[in-house]
């Protein structure tokens, strides 16, 4: 094994600061949403993608402990099975989640160069996760196949952005170190076990690191495991190498512990628009001259001056529209010579509108005159 790196970054969220939101689902022992074995061992070697495949079945553990207690809408399970999230090749031979330890080995670039023990949790919040179903391990891979880039298409990827929006953005996972570099803490490690499972930074002895109790190592951290639970003192884990269920003795060095969080964030509730007001009607001084107008005019185009079944004179002065208009045109220019609150932009219109008015009902008038005068021998009037 190779060491890996351990970066601890400032930033990062530490247990007790108050950073981390919990999600309410807790238990003293997590090996029950442990539902697969995947072995990081491939045809070609050793990936040595232990931070990768540690970050996913703690993952994987977390949402099917969100599924099973109803923390997760069926609309959103159901679109898990769509995308192919929940595989039966599990434990127990029912349908678990189940997500590829693969996606974020590739995505990193790193190869066989080895990760940080927060590498594939930062690419989860970018990049989401996808399934293993279609993007699995196989103990019979070369190596190169294993970290082909080609395998994640972008279809793929797309999978793994849709998961990320359906979980409600970067935030469904956070992460908080437990210990970041200091002496081994087991209580403190049994304290917060409850609120998620652990990612471990730990030495390994090579010789009697495959058996269930592995021989106690000091020094480096090389590996990354899983912390599903802690009896007593010892940390039991969950491994990419057989026996995968392994116990961490008392005494075994652990200098790093980082706990993961998932959670699902619904959407926000759609805004609630307030009615719509009623429109406020307003009107322009010209708009309402101009309606004014119209209502004088329409009731003077109804006025008769002359009748033409008559064979007397019909001439009328107060049936003469040419009249109205006249006195409107008089009225108007009193109005606003005494006033003055006529702007001149809308005067000049009006004169020229009613000046034309006048026009046309006195021309229109000596026509009909004319006309009657002609058939009947009559004079008649319409001016």
């Amino acid at each position: 094994m190779k060491p890996i790196n351990i970066v601890v970054r400032p930033t990062d969220f530490r247990v007790g600061d108050g950073q981390l939101k919990l999600t309410g689902v807790t238990t003293t022992n997590w090996l029950s949403h442990f539902d697969f074995f995947v072995s990081q061992l491939v045809e070609g070697g050793d990936t040595d993608d232990c931070w990768a495949f540690g970050a996913t079945k703690n993952v994987d553990a977390f949402i099917d402990a969100l599924i099973s207690q109803g923390l997760i809408p069926p609309a959103v399970v159901s679109q898990f099975e769509t995308w192919g999230f929940m595989d039966s090749n599990s434990n127990d031979g029912s349908p678990h989640f189940h997500s590829s330890e693969r996606f974020p080995g590739i995505l990193s670039g790193l190869g066989q160069g080895g990760g940080a023990v927060t590498t594939a949790y930062d690419l989860f919040r970018k990049n989401g996760i996808v399934p293993f179903t279609i993007l699995p391990v196989s103990p019979t891979m070369t190596m190169t196949e294993y970290f082909d880039p080609t395998a994640i298409t972008s279809a793929i990827k797309q999978i793994g952005l849709d998961f990320l929006s359906l979980m409600g953005g970067k935030n469904f996972l956070q992460y908080t170190w437990i210990v970041d570099g200091g002496a081994t803490n087991v209580p403190k490690m049994a304290q917060y076990q409850p609120a998620g499972p652990y990612s471990l930074g730990i030495p390994v002895d090579d010789t009697g690191w495959n058996q269930v109790h592995p021989t106690i190592a000091t020094g480096t951290a090389v590996h990354v495991v899983s912390g599903y639970a802690v009896t007593g003192g010892s940390v039991n884990i969950s491994d990419n190498y057989q026996p995968n269920l392994k116990i961490l003795d008392p005494g075994y060095q652990i200098s790093y512990v980082l706990q993961v969080i998932v959670q699902y964030i619904p959407p926000p509730p759609a805004p609630t628009l307030p009615p719509n007001p009623t429109p406020i009607q307003t009107q322009t001084w010209l708009q309402s001259v101009v309606n004014w107008l119209q209502s004088i005019v329409n009731t003077l185009s109804g006025v008769k001056g002359r009748n033409l079944g008559s064979t007397q004179m019909s001439y009328n002065l107060f049936k003469s529209r040419t009249f109205y208009t006249s006195v409107l045109l008089f009225v108007f220019n009193g109005f606003s010579a005494i006033s003055g609150s006529v702007p001149s932009q809308y005067s000049v219109p009006i004169n020229f509108i009613l000046g034309a008015l006048i026009a046309y009902f006195h021309v229109s008038g000596v026509q009909a005159a004319a006309t009657s005068s002609a058939t009947l021998g009559t004079p008649a009037s319409g001016q």
